[in-house]
């Protein structure tokens, strides 16, 4: 755990703790990561998938193109079944969008965005309720 100060972005801390996590428990231990938005950094993600090979799941943050896209694309996903599953003492359902490619910093570091590469594939969860 590192504990900084509000004002320092929690996404420097991101990789080294993930990496201490797969030293402390062994390689391939670690298969996926959740976190909070202020984890959202799009070369660490890549990094995390493509170097790592761990998943994750981290909520966008409204007003980002790729939340505004899974969204929209709810009417053709309606065919899907929805997925139900339990939170706390309620009952939630979504569907999921595969294969979105608007989250145009989610690349390799150095690269500034992938607008000339049409994107890199990522899958979302828009929970309806």
């Amino acid at each position: 755990m590192n504990i900084v100060p509000a004002n320092e972005s929690d996404h420097n801390h991101f990789l080294p703790m993930v990496r201490q996590g797969i030293h402390n428990c062994g390689k391939n231990r670690i298969q996926m990561v959740i976190a909070d938005r202020g984890f959202l950094n799009g070369a660490h993600l890549w990094e995390l998938k493509h170097k790592l090979g761990i998943d994750f799941i981290i909520p966008a943050k409204a007003g980002m193109i790729i939340r505004e896209d899974a969204v929209a694309l709810r009417k053709k996903c309606e065919s899907r079944s929805i997925a139900e599953w339990a939170y706390g003492k309620d009952k939630c359902k979504g569907y999921g969008v595969d294969g979105l490619a608007s989250y145009l910093e989610y690349n390799p570091k150095g690269v500034k965005d992938n607008k000339r590469t049409n994107g890199s594939p990522l899958n979302a969860v828009v929970v309806t309720s």
